[in-house]
């Protein structure tokens, strides 16, 4: 029985090298690119989510100037008012009244800074969670 060789064929050898290699390359640019543009996509999130938080800083230090300036005409006022009391009995009551007022306002503030932060957080937040979900979800496997 004769056996019969496959003859040995060099250029099929170097033409499987070549497609292994252009394979491969291929693969490599597509890595690349893949991380090029997640890099990208982080760089423009971390920007927009700093022109938001920047923006949030700005609105808070704008309401925090406007609360310590009306605070301190309020202040003001009832020291000049206190100042023309006739009795004890009328500084006592303007003094409270003040006070409560001063509360009051305090309290209000402090809960719409309260809530400015908070929003302020969560959307200079969402563009870098919405980045970051969909690099989670391109890198995990498809469920079959």
């Amino acid at each position: 029985m004769a056996a019969t060789a496959a003859a040995f064929d060099p250029n099929d050898m170097v033409k499987s090298v070549q497609d292994q290699v252009t394979k491969l390359s291929a693969d490599a640019t597509k890595a690349a690119d893949d991380v090029t543009k997640a890099n990208k996509d982080l760089f423009d999130a971390v920007v927009k989510s700093s022109e938001i938080a920047f923006k949030g800083v700005e609105e808070s230090a704008k309401r925090l100037q406007d609360y310590a300036s009306s605070s301190f005409e309020a202040g003001v006022a009832a020291a000049k008012d206190m100042v023309g009391c006739k009795n004890v009995n009328e500084l006592i009551d303007l003094q409270t009244s003040y006070a409560r007022k001063a509360y009051d306002t305090a309290v209000v503030e402090t809960t719409a800074l309260t809530e400015l932060s908070t929003k302020v957080a969560n959307d200079a937040f969402a563009p870098l969670q919405k980045t970051f979900t969909a690099a989670v979800e391109k890198a995990t496997p498809a469920k079959k």
